[in-house]
């Protein structure tokens, strides 16, 4: 009984450390993409990144290409 808590307690964690690091891998590639287009990426930007979940990270990542400026791509 009690391994089997510990068992789901770690693949519990060991999830959420996964999902972390995909956030994490989204977030350096919209840097990445930002800094090769605009190339220099503000502090207002940066805490933006740091702020935003990973769904809002895709789509941000989804539209750098078509964005004018780094005002457009992160209105709301």
């Amino acid at each position: 009984m009690l391994a089997e808590r510990n068992t789901k307690w770690s693949e519990r964690w060991e999830q959420r450390g996964m999902e972390k690091g995909r956030q994490e891998g989204v977030a350096d590639a919209l840097r990445k993409l930002l800094r090769l287009k605009f190339q220099e990426l503000p502090d207002w930007a940066e805490t933006k990144i740091q702020a935003a979940d990973a769904t809002q990270l895709v789509l941000w990542l989804e539209k750098v290409l078509e964005a004018d400026s780094l005002e457009a791509l992160f209105k709301e």
